[in-house]
């Protein structure tokens, strides 16, 4: 798939082109006029049909390299996080990225089995990392949030919270 330049957005009708050959492959209808659908549609959709590809062919040959992982630190917490969550290649919007990372599962926590996200002052530096002019805060996360649940999307059961010392 041709991929676009980091910072570079494709227009609406590339875009367009790129999701009817990801829906041909998948052997679904391609749409007679994409670029009507507009940009974001477009861009969502496109995500969501190349993970559907991958889902289902999954690359063969050599794993990919294990990539060094960054500390992030929030008030005296440290939180280790996967580099390749920020998907700097991927064109997306900050909601998008933004509900990414609210949905990801960081780890399970061994006492009581629940799975545990990411710290929202973590998610709010790593979409600052990959949009340096982002506003985006905690706040802005909890709506997205409680958005997503009335949605139906499946999020963390619960989010580590920075400790505080007085």
């Amino acid at each position: 798939m041709e991929q676009v330049k980091q910072g570079a957005l494709a227009s609406a009708k590339d875009l367009g082109s790129r999701v009817n050959a990801l829906r041909a492959k998948l052997d679904l209808k391609p749409y007679s006029e994409p670029a009507k659908r507009g940009w974001k549609k477009l861009a969502d959709e496109e995500l969501k049909l190349q993970a559907d590809w991958e889902a289902k062919n999954p690359p063969a040959g050599k794993p990919e390299p294990r990539r060094r992982e960054k500390k992030v630190v929030e008030q005296g917490v440290r939180e280790t996080v996967d580099p390749a969550l920020l998907q700097l290649d991927v064109p997306e919007t900050i909601r998008a990225t933004s509900e990414r990372l609210l949905m990801h599962v960081h780890r399970t926590d061994p006492g009581d089995k629940r799975t545990v996200g990411l710290m929202y002052g973590t998610i709010v530096e790593l979409v600052k990392q990959k949009f340096p002019k982002a506003e985006t805060t905690i706040e802005c996360l909890r709506w997205y949030a409680v958005h997503m649940r009335e949605e139906g999307k499946r999020l963390p059961q619960k989010r580590p919270r920075p400790s505080v010392r007085g």
